[in-house]
C-alpha cells in the first residue's frame, strides 16, 4: 500500500484526472459553438441561392410552356396544382420541359411562410415571373436582400429582396 501511495504522489500515475477531461471538453464545446455561429449564415446564403435557382428553372420553364401553348391570356397558379385548363395546358407544358425532376423550396424565408412556386404569366404584355409564396401576388422576402430586383408585390426596384425570377 505504501508502495501505491508513493507512486501516486510522486506524479508516475498514468491517464488524466477527471478535471483534466472537463476542462478539454468544455473548450472543445466553445470551440464548436464559435464555428457553429460562423457557418450558419453561409448555410442559409447557400440555400437561399439554391431556391432562386430553383426558380430560374421553373420560370425558364415557364417561358417555354407559354410559347409552345400560344396562351394568349395571363394567369397565376401554384406549381402543382393549376385549377384552370388554361393554367394546367401550361403547367403540363412546363412538367415536359422540367423532366421529372420536382421544384421545391428550402431557404428559412420559404419555409418559415409556407411558401410554394407560383408560376405568374402574361402573354399580351410578356411578363413571365416564378416566386415563391404563401399567397398569389405576394413573394416571400428574404431576410438576406438576394437583390433579385423584385419587390414583395412583385414590381420591379433597383434592390427588391423578393424571392422571385421573372424576365
Amino acid at each position: 500500500m505504501k508502495k501505491k501511495l508513493q507512486k501516486y504522489l510522486s506524479g508516475e500515475h498514468e491517464g488524466f484526472s477527471l478535471v483534466e477531461l472537463i476542462i478539454v471538453i468544455a473548450i472543445m464545446a466553445i470551440l464548436i459553438g464559435i464555428v457553429a455561429l460562423a457557418v450558419i449564415p453561409y448555410l442559409n446564403k447557400s440555400k437561399e441561392s439554391k431556391d432562386l435557382s430553383t426558380l430560374d428553372t421553373v420560370a425558364s420553364a415557364l417561358t417555354t410552356a407559354v410559347a409552345q401553348t400560344k396562351i394568349t391570356g395571363s394567369g397565376d397558379f401554384v406549381y402543382g396544382s393549376a385549377s384552370t385548363t388554361t393554367d394546367q395546358k401550361v403547367e403540363n407544358a412546363m412538367k415536359t420541359a422540367l423532366g421529372s425532376s420536382t421544384p421545391t423550396l428550402g431557404s428559412n424565408a420559404a419555409t418559415a411562410a409556407n411558401a410554394e412556386i407560383h408560376c405568374k404569366y402574361d402573354a399580351t404584355n410578356n411578363v413571365i415571373i416564378a416566386y415563391a409564396g404563401a399567397t398569389a401576388g405576394t413573394a416571400v422576402l428574404s431576410g438576406y436582400d438576394n437583390e433579385t430586383g423584385y419587390a414583395a408585390n412583385l414590381t420591379k426596384t433597383a434592390g427588391g429582396t423578393a424571392l422571385a425570377v421573372g424576365n
